[in-house]
């Protein structure tokens, strides 16, 4: 689970290409302004306007000691040992507040990802939880609510911890019952519901112990989305009368690429993924410029 999402960012070379302009260039910006790409910007799309505190909200990171260093890596390497949930999510509180700016790796395969900030590992926890305690999942993640915000390690890009925990925590909460659908399928099945704006049906295409992936076209930028947000930034970008491109068909096609149009402009691209033979969605990809306004 965690592994692949971390995974995803380097397979994401994106396979749809959006006639931006010129200015898709910018794509190539600075780190810093885009990490607030899932918080800030998508604030500004769904209410017009952000909330500048949120800005400020990532403190300097402070000098770690080798000392907690040392203490946060051996704590992250013993959890992959312990059987017990409660010992795991007991180990877990114990250092999560002090290791909560603390970078971490490990060099070997393990239930949890192999690398990130300490506190992300709650993330991992939750969906251990998940498949046998709803409640213990969901008591997980509200714990990584309480710490101050940190910066979730997403490979290229880190995140808004609250905004990412929010996603897992609303994606833990979607009905189990999913809509199965292949390659062979899709056009009848699904095209029709983003052709009539249902864009719902995402919701039963999304796994529990996912989240989509809300970025940019040919960037591996982005962070972890909750799905309401997402089908709310489609709805805003595809007002009016729409056109849904349908999906190019290819020899032993595992993916299925969707580009939507509104007034002859693409607006939003979206990547499904094959995983047991049913599409997933993965990628919810827009256009920085009309992100940012």
């Amino acid at each position: 689970m965690d592994n692949n999402q971390q995974d995803q960012q380097t397979s994401r070379n994106m396979k749809v290409i959006f006639a931006v302009s010129a200015t898709v260039a910018v794509i190539a910006v600075a780190l810093v302004g885009y990490v607030v790409l899932s918080k800030i910007k998508t604030q500004n799309l769904l209410s017009g306007g952000g909330d500048s505190s949120s800005q400020e909200q990532f403190e300097g990171a402070p000098e770690i000691s080798s000392n907690l260093q040392q203490e946060c890596q051996q704590s992250a390497v013993k959890l992959t040992t312990l059987k017990n949930f409660k010992d795991i999510e007991d180990e877990f509180k114990a250092h999560a507040v002090n290791c909560r700016e603390v970078y971490f790796s490990i060099d070997f395969l393990s239930p949890f990802r192999r690398e990130g900030m300490y506190p992300d590992l709650a993330v991992d926890i939750a969906h251990q939880a998940y498949k046998t305690d709803m409640v213990k999942a969901k008591e997980v993640l509200e714990f990584a609510k309480t710490l101050k915000p940190w910066e979730f390690y997403m490979g290229p890009v880190s995140c808004d911890s609250h905004h990412v925990i929010d996603a897992y925590m609303e994606s833990l909460e979607l009905p189990k019952e999913k809509l199965c659908v292949n390659v062979a399928n899709f056009k009848t099945t699904v095209l029709p519901q983003l052709q009539s704006k249902n864009f719902d049906v995402l919701k039963q295409m999304l796994s529990n112990e996912k989240t989509i992936w809300l970025g940019q076209p040919e960037s591996d930028l982005g962070c972890p989305e909750k799905i309401s947000s997402a089908i709310q930034i489609i709805s805003k970008l595809t007002e009016g009368t729409i056109t849904v491109d349908e999906p190019k068909e290819e020899p032993e096609q595992d993916d299925v690429v969707v580009s939507i149009k509104s007034k002859d402009t693409e607006k939003v691209g979206l990547i499904f993924k094959n995983e047991n033979n049913c599409l997933q969605v993965e990628s919810v990809l827009v256009p920085n410029l009309e992100v940012s306004e």
